[in-house]
């Protein structure tokens, strides 16, 4: 849950000849599930291929953490504030 309703990270892919491009957008809906924002698509990193492979509350509770992977060798882990999130929403 997040701000009254539930906060998503999803990844899509975008193909230029044959190689394959990731971008992340964050995607905010109400309790009733009703898409209400989305982000502009992002990137964490410059790797052209990243997964997103978690999104969870921050134990402060002012932000979330990402983990996210690179070429299926490298993971990181990114803490987003939720000023942030909002303004990646435009809420």
């Amino acid at each position: 849950e997040w701000e009254d309703g539930f906060l998503f990270l999803i990844h899509e892919v975008y193909f230029d000849n044959l190689e394959r491009f990731y971008v992340h957008r964050f995607v905010f809906m109400t309790r009733t599930f009703q898409m209400t924002h989305f982000s502009n698509p992002f990137k964490f990193g410059a790797e052209p291929i990243e997964y997103i492979c978690g999104l969870a509350r921050a134990p402060t509770a002012t932000s979330v953490m990402v983990t996210w992977g690179q070429k299926d060798c490298a993971g990181f882990l990114s803490t987003i504030t939720d000023g942030e999130v909002k303004t990646m929403l435009r809420i």
